[in-house]
């Protein structure tokens, strides 16, 4: 009989990572996600509900390091307990399973198991169990195969073989006690939080975890001293990932497997968002905008997805496109580090970011969206976005009546009994041209009526990019404004110096304690140095220090070409446009047509308006005034002091 105080001394040859000068201790690998903290983690769902799948096979360059992760409304944290130098491994489900070429699956019967989830388990009242594992699998892995470290309720155990059921693993565990002495034996049985994790041939179980509610099983990349830092590389989407995955087992009715969830630095983060929502090549002014809006974002939403799931914000669109390291250049990272810990805040709350592909030269309120007033979501123009020489920034559609009213019934509108919309309505939203309201009426007099943009383009469905559109039956003749150039203007400073301005009797010189500045909506400007801004005759003239003079109209040139000017205070957005007329009619004129502009909701900021702000020459911060109002910009650990 081999004693307990054999083993003692028994060299744990399998656990390859250790506190040595090849790799990094495993206190390294700690982190806490407290409000206050600079170095917040957020959790982020991968593969959950119908997509959470009984195998995640993931990759590592140096290997594993297993442990226990804390997914909680208030907690996020990651506890190291266990190593291997494995470099391809599987996730699954802690039950019977079935093992086939290149898959491993849920077993259908026992008799169809390959590797059961019921073990002989080993554990010590005290004493370190796990140091005995090389022993163990000398003495049993001939007879069992499988003998394995487990971390089970915050315990160290070891577990041996894989059997289908109680039965058999019961019969082994008697055969097991008359060879040791010391440990308490038992027979552990698939749990329904237990997660297993295969070898890459899907023939040896490496390690088994399960925990209480709030707890999950977690497993890092070992980072060794002196090289490249490694990523998790997960096959099912070919993306790499910092920080750490979290497995958590997902029941429901028709599906059973694990949800998975990446535990990472809110820095690592915004770095996995910011090149999928826009563009890696965009200017640097415009990816620090986009980093710390990202950010906010993600601040102001933890926990969205908690009840459901278990994390708090998802991979997707629904939220934030989210892939790891995939696509992440030296510029998003220069980005993302140089407004390091910065948000967006309104008031005593973080500012929600919505943001959406184009607005076409104007942006919807949230009230008027989704319902739910945010100050700084409001309807403003966004003069300044090109969105006429942008994929889908204008667009075009015809709908026969027929087909408007299958748009009404497809959409859950009932009272629509007809089979054509045969008059229509429709209300903006108020002094955006999003259309807040839109009823259709059919042939038999029924009525329904979509309320809020959202549901009006949820209403038109692949019709529509957007709610800012104009629509009539047979012929439509609408306006789009074509952005001509964009020109920002600090007015920053004092200027004391001579200025020349255009009136209707010529050039007149003055000091400019003598004059009386205006912009064109008619707010007096009392600071400048490089740019003034004077009222005459032909609209808003600019006056620069240089005493140059350049006459900006607000009516349209022979050209067409116009100057609307946005103040924002300090700074001033100059953009030259013309405007576009066109008709277009439909091939019955029985038929509606359909004009619009933008893509997306509409709310919050564009994104192509935030490129061109910042070919423009806006600043960081100045792109984020100009679309939520009444904002600023602090550090994460002063906002939560």
């Amino acid at each position: 009989m081999l004693s307990l105080v054999t083993l003692i001394g028994a060299v744990y040859v399998a656990m390859a990572f250790s506190l040595s000068t090849s790799a990094l201790p495993l206190d390294s690998y700690k982190f806490s996600t407290e409000k206050t903290s600079q170095d917040f983690r957020i959790a982020v769902g991968i593969r959950y509900g119908t997509s959470a799948f009984p195998l995640h096979p993931i990759t590592s360059p140096n290997g594993f390091v297993f442990g226990e992760a804390e997914i909680s409304k208030t907690a996020h944290n990651f506890t190291p307990v266990y190593s291997i130098t494995e470099t391809d491994i599987a996730a699954v489900v802690d039950t019977n399973l079935t093992v086939g070429y290149e898959t491993c699956e849920i077993a259908k019967s026992e008799e169809e198991t390959d590797i059961g989830g019921y073990h002989v388990e080993l554990s010590l009242a005290e004493g370190e169990i796990w140091k005995n594992l090389g022993d163990l699998t000398d003495i049993f892995s001939a007879d069992y195969g499988h003998v394995f470290p487990a971390y089970i309720n915050g315990k160290k155990t070891l577990r041996i073989g894989a059997f289908p059921n109680y039965s058999e693993a019961n019969a082994a565990a008697a055969a097991v006690a008359t060879m040791l002495d010391g440990f308490k034996i038992s027979v552990a049985s698939p749990s329904s939080s237990g997660v297993c994790y295969l070898n890459s041939d899907y023939d040896t179980i490496l390690f088994e975890y399960s925990g209480s509610d709030g707890f999950c099983s977690g497993v890092a990349a070992v980072q060794k001293e002196n090289t490249d830092y490694s990523y998790l590389y997960y096959s099912q989407t070919s993306y790499l990932y910092d920080g750490v995955f979290c497995f958590k087992r997902y029941l429901s009715e028709g599906n059973e497997g694990l949800s998975m969830i990446n535990l990472v630095e809110m820095q690592a983060y915004v770095e996995g968002v910011v090149p999928h929502e826009i563009s890696s090549t965009w200017p640097l002014e415009s990816l620090k905008a986009f980093s710390i809006m990202v950010r906010s974002f993600a601040m102001a939403n933890l926990n969205h997805h908690y009840s459901a799931y278990g994390f708090d914000i998802c991979c997707t669109s629904c939220c934030q496109v989210y892939q790891g390291r995939r696509l992440v250049t030296n510029s998003v990272i220069e980005a993302v580090e140089a407004t390091k810990n910065q948000i967006m805040v309104h008031g005593n709350k973080i500012a929600t970011a919505s943001y959406s592909s184009s607005q076409g030269g104007y942006s919807v309120a949230s009230q008027y969206a989704w319902g739910g007033t945010l100050d700084y979501l409001t309807n403003q123009p966004t003069p300044w976005e090109d969105y006429c020489d942008i994929k889908n920034g204008t667009w075009t559609a015809e709908l026969t009546p027929e087909e408007l009213a299958a748009q009404f019934k497809n959409a859950g509108y009932s009272s629509i009994q007809g089979n054509k919309i045969v008059e229509i309505s429709y209300q903006t939203s108020d002094d955006s041209p999003y259309l807040y309201s839109f009823t259709g009426i059919d042939e038999k007099g029924n009525s329904a009526t979509a309320t809020r943009s959202a549901r009006v383009k949820s209403l038109f469905g692949s019709y529509v990019r957007s709610a800012n559109f104009t629509i009539a039956k047979g012929e439509l003749t609408y306006k789009r404004t074509d952005v001509i150039e964009n020109t920002i203007v600090n007015l920053k400073g004092t200027y004391t110096g001579e200025v020349s301005v255009y009136t209707d009797k010529g050039t007149v010189k003055g000091e400019i304690s003598l004059l009386n500045f205006f912009t064109d909506i008619g707010k007096a400007i009392d600071d400048a140095s490089a740019a003034l801004f004077a009222k005459t005759k032909d609209g808003t003239a600019v006056l620069t220090a240089s005493d140059v003079d350049i006459p900006v109209s607000t009516m349209p040139d022979a050209n067409g070409y116009y100057t609307i000017v946005s103040n924002f205070g300090d700074f001033l957005i100059i953009s030259e446009v013309r405007d576009i007329v066109d008709t277009i009619k439909a091939g019955d004129p029985d038929n509606y047509v359909l004009a619009g502009m933008g893509r997306g909701h509409g709310v919050g900021a564009s994104q192509y308006g935030i490129l061109h702000l910042a070919k423009a020459g806006a600043t960081y911060d100045q792109i984020i005034r100009a679309y939520y109002v009444g904002t600023e910009i602090v550090n994460i650990g002063e906002f939560f002091k």
